[in-house]
């Protein structure tokens, strides 16, 4: 995975740099020093390998984390774990949680022009946020759902 972004904008602006620095003929406005919204169009659909997407948010403390050395560190010191204490795959278990809120976030929706407000309904005034925890061995898997804040280890409170 790569951590970093390139805007259309910045790739608007990077082609106009690319083209005005290369003399390539262009016309690209020199007053906003970027190429046209249809130029950028046209380059995406030009390289079908590139998408044009909503990133995933990723926390920059889990980022120098996530490198060949440090995944090999984990699974050597798994393998010792498990070696030592002779844990079979059915006792090892994945799990993974979630929080999923209960206020939709409304979609576009077309309205008429020179309306200043528009509303669409949702479930919760203030919503609230559910937690789900997944988990999972080779023969059993299991959901917990909990409403609550502060779940401990075997869904206890």
């Amino acid at each position: 995975m790569l951590y970093f972004e390139v805007t259309p904008i910045e790739l608007r602006r990077i082609a106009f740099e690319f083209a005005t620095k290369n003399g390539i003929k262009h016309n690209f406005s020199a007053e906003k020093g970027l190429a046209s919204k249809d130029w950028f169009h046209g380059f995406i659909k030009r390289h079908p390998n590139i998408s044009f997407r909503k990133p995933e948010a990723t926390s920059i403390n889990c980022v120098p984390a996530f490198n060949r050395n440090e995944i090999q560190d984990f699974f050597s010191n798994l393998e010792t774990v498990i070696s030592k204490y002779k844990i079979p795959a059915t006792r090892m278990y994945n799990v993974d949680e979630t929080g999923i809120s209960t206020v939709q976030t409304p979609s576009r929706i077309i309205s008429l022009k020179g309306m200043k407000q528009v509303g669409s309904v949702t479930s919760w005034e203030r919503g609230r946020n559910i937690t789900v925890y997944c988990s999972w061995t080779l023969c059993i898997a299991d959901v917990h759902i909990s409403p609550e804040k502060n779940v401990t280890t075997a869904g206890k409170r």
